[in-house]
């Protein structure tokens, strides 16, 4: 079964960072990007269990992995042109 990402906005953070939130699949989310091994990436961030909004490990998100992926990739789509790797 095909996922379904809709992406309602995109905004620019500080420092180069940017925030997208959406729903995939119908579930709300949203997702900032983090440097990884230099590179810009984005990471899906949930609420949790101490009420703070951060990225959760795989057993602890509401996302599955297919999601997730999905969801880094759309978002990277609409990753502004000159500051892709």
């Amino acid at each position: 079964m095909a996922i379904t990402i809709e992406i309602t906005s995109f905004s620019t953070l500080a420092d180069d960072k940017f925030e997208a939130t959406g729903t995939c699949d119908g579930d709300a989310f949203l997702a900032r990007t983090i440097v990884y091994r230099g590179e810009p990436i984005f990471k899906v961030q949930e609420t949790g269990e101490d009420g703070d909004v951060k990225h959760l490990n795989m057993k602890d998100s509401t996302f599955g992995r297919g999601q997730r992926i999905a969801i880094a990739r759309k978002c990277k789509a609409l990753y502004p042109e000159s500051k892709l790797t």
